[in-house]
């Protein structure tokens, strides 16, 4: 039996990541461009402008694959406002949609774009939408605005955009867009409209997702998905740029042309829209705290097998701490299992959970150590 053992550092605002790319196993091919992925975990799909597709695609947390929203026209990026419809930018009508997912109604909310890509919102319910351009011309050069009592106004128009696609908006509440064939991204102040050329990368950007103070960007040419600062400096987040489907450590994974991104709702994964008609996700493992762990400092995790088809053997290093508590949670989120742990070795038996990447989390008192769990079959 071969013996895996993960150690654990102690650390004080420190955060060690690795990623890991697998394919999700969907009940059927799913196509899309951009995605989004709500508060419980369900991923809905744009499938895509010139594409005379008239919905959505809904991904449950499981796998199910089901078509929802009837009435769209050629839908691209989704996203949530704080009301909680869902607005998505239709390529086809040149019209922003809203969807009610509570009782599948859709409604033209806004029309006159021109060929609209990206959308995003920020948190008064402003939402803004880039153009990619309509054909044949295709030379979408305006982002437009859309108020929450339903006026749209053109809100930048520049000759330095390009066929915008990815937009984002910070913390901050910065507005970021980029021209897809070159990559140059774009810092506009949403209140005087003031911009700035913040970095250009010289590689393609399609669709674009801010998570806790970076941009995850996919980009189709490349077969990459970066990864930018609020200051443009920039990496490859994951892919080789070798065209392809293999997964894996993220920097040894391959992708091939994927275009569209979005976080779960725990953070801890980035789906990703690839071809041909997959999706991906990017588990991100990370051990972080902002305080010290003087009971559970030195604790040494040893897991085996890992990966397994079933059952873990668990091993401490150190005697248990009574009242210590664990859980087994899946990329979504979802306590798969939860105890009390009394001996220095235990088991967890996970025969009735799917394939995939699973986080042992021990407790005690506020604190947390965690071990990555691989179910493989």
């Amino acid at each position: 039996m071969k013996r895996i053992t993960l150690l654990l550092l102690v650390c004080i605002a420190v955060c060690a990541n690795a990623q890991i790319v697998e394919t999700m196993n969907t009940t059927e091919p799913t196509s899309c461009d951009d995605l989004f992925v709500d508060k419980s975990g369900i991923i809905y799909t744009g499938k895509g402008g010139l594409s005379n597709k008239t919905d959505l695609g809904k991904i449950m947390p499981d796998g199910t694959t089901t078509s929802v929203a009837q009435g769209m026209k050629g839908p691209i990026s989704i996203v949530e406002a704080p009301n909680g419809l869902l607005y998505v930018t239709n390529y086809d009508d040149n019209s922003i949609k809203s969807y009610d997912p509570t009782n599948e109604t859709v409604i033209t909310v806004a029309t006159g774009l021109d060929g609209p890509a990206g959308i995003t919102v920020d948190s008064a319910g402003v939402i803004y939408a880039s153009n990619w351009g309509g054909a044949p011309a295709y030379n979408g050069h305006q982002i437009h605005r859309l108020m929450p009592d339903g006026t749209l106004e053109v809100f930048k128009d520049s000759p330095l955009f390009s066929r915008l696609q990815g937009i984002a908006i910070d913390d901050e509440g910065w507005l970021y867009t980029a021209n897809t064939q070159n990559g140059r991204i774009f810092k506009i102040n949403t209140t005087t409209g003031a911009m700035e050329t913040l970095v250009t990368l010289g590689k393609n950007v399609v669709n674009m997702e801010f998570h806790e103070g970076h941009f995850y960007m996919a980009s189709i040419q490349s077969n990459k998905i970066f990864k930018m600062g609020l200051d443009g400096s920039w990496s490859t987040f994951a892919g080789t740029g070798v065209s392809g489907g293999q997964d894996g450590p993220a920097e040894s994974a391959t992708f091939n042309n994927p275009i569209g991104v979005g976080f779960s709702p725990t953070g801890d994964t980035l789906y990703v829209s690839d071809s041909p008609q997959r999706i991906r996700r990017i588990i991100i493992d990370e051990v972080s705290s902002t305080l010290p762990f003087p009971d559970l400092s030195g604790l040494n995790i040893s897991v085996f097998p890992n990966p397994s088809p079933d059952r873990f053997e668990i091993e401490l290093d150190n005697q248990p701490i009574t009242g210590a508590e664990y859980q087994v949670v899946d990329v979504m989120g979802r306590v798969a299992l939860s105890g009390k742990i009394n001996n220095r070795a235990f088991s967890i038996d996970l025969s009735d959970e799917r394939e995939g990447y699973y986080f042992l989390v021990l407790h005690y008192k506020g604190f947390t150590r965690s071990a990555k769990l691989s179910v493989k079959r």
